[in-house]
């Protein structure tokens, strides 16, 4: 039992409120949006140093709390080649002319010699690096399945209690790349020019996730216009089997042509991601995140006791109620309140 009592007492110290002196983070500064404090924090999460791995939890923690309430975080996905990145660089126009601080997290494919990230999507993200309103950090996407980096969630949420708008690129889409769909207020997947018929859409699972689909690169005029159509038509017959033009919440999936390199649709998608962000406040937003915090949590404490955990608590029904009756709104306080009912259930007397 004593790799229990370690691995429960690491968490218990969370409740701890972080010293911000011992791993010199500039909380006040982060806050603001500062490069040098984000990249700080960033760099510290990032670390497999096993001794500030308590201190990384109590600034999760911390930061979990201080997330910015009128923050957007958006989904890019989409196959390799569609696009994504020249996209990113045109948003990130966008919303710097509306003054808004832009963090950019790039999930990149990883080198098979040194595990590292490629940084392909990092280096084609056109911005001015002598910005301080724009943060963009390339991660490699390792072992992970779900499009998403081991840290993406961590340094998530940094980037909630920093910026405005986060936007969150992923490695790819299909069934394997749906993490995103747990990450994101809103989930965005470009499509390439004449990638299939209406059936190969919705056998590769995109229709499932996005609530905007992008036809990309619209200057391949009769292309872009077959995929269109060939997309709405799966809008369609996906609306009328019930099985996932809305997300649940009354929420349409919608459809939008566009071309970077002719500059031609980028307005109408911005539109719409605001619109859908509108639409989540008006139908709770706060719930939905905290719904989101709750299966964050979850994973969390299922990495660390698995299946026999689980059931110890009385299955994953019971842990998000047990969740949702606390009110958690932060997913790593979640984590802790998991962690210290086991505790509790193991009779071992926490620290």
């Amino acid at each position: 039992m004593s790799w229990l009592k370690n691995t429960i007492s690491t968490w218990i110290k969370v409740f701890n409120q972080v010293d911000s002196t011992e791993v010199n983070i500039d909380i006040k500064g982060l806050l603001r949006g500062k490069q040098a404090a984000v990249a700080r924090a960033v760099n510290l999460v990032e670390n497999q140093r096993c001794d500030h791995e308590d201190v990384i939890k109590r600034l999760l923690v911390t930061l979990g709390d201080m997330a910015r309430p009128g923050r957007h975080i958006i989904g890019i996905s989409g196959p390799p080649g569609v696009g994504k990145s020249s996209m990113i660089s045109k948003l990130i126009q966008k919303y710097r002319a509306d003054g808004k601080r832009i963090g950019v997290i790039s999930v990149d494919p990883s080198s098979i010699k040194t595990g590292g990230a490629l940084l392909g999507d990092r280096v084609r993200i056109e911005y001015d690096p002598q910005d301080q309103g724009v943060f963009i950090r390339s991660m490699s996407a390792g072992s992970s399945l779900g499009g998403l980096a081991y840290h993406t969630g961590r340094i998530l949420t940094i980037f909630e209690a920093a910026f405005d708008v986060i936007l969150l690129e992923t490695v790819g889409v299909g069934q394997s790349e749906s993490d995103i769909e747990y990450a994101a207020d809103t989930v965005v997947v470009l499509v390439q020019p004449g990638s299939g018929d209406m059936l190969q859409f919705i056998k590769a699972g995109i229709m499932e996730i996005p609530h905007i689909l992008v036809v990309n690169k619209a200057d391949r005029k009769k292309r872009s216009a077959t995929t269109f159509y060939d997309l709405k038509n799966a809008i369609s017959l996906e609306d009328i089997n019930g099985t996932g033009c809305s997300d649940g919440r009354g929420w349409q999936t919608k459809l939008v042509m566009t071309s970077v390199t002719e500059n031609f649709g980028i307005g109408k998608l911005k539109g719409l991601m605001e619109s859908h962000l509108g639409f989540l406040r008006g139908t709770n937003i706060d719930k939905i995140r905290r719904e989101r915090s709750h299966l964050q949590a979850f994973t969390t404490f299922k990495e660390q006791f698995g299946n026999h955990g689980i059931k110890a608590l009385g299955g994953q029904e019971r842990i998000l109620f047990l969740l949702e009756e606390a009110r958690v709104t932060n997913s790593y306080t979640g984590a802790v309140l998991l962690f210290r009912k086991i505790y509790k259930i193991m009779n071992i007397s926490a620290r």
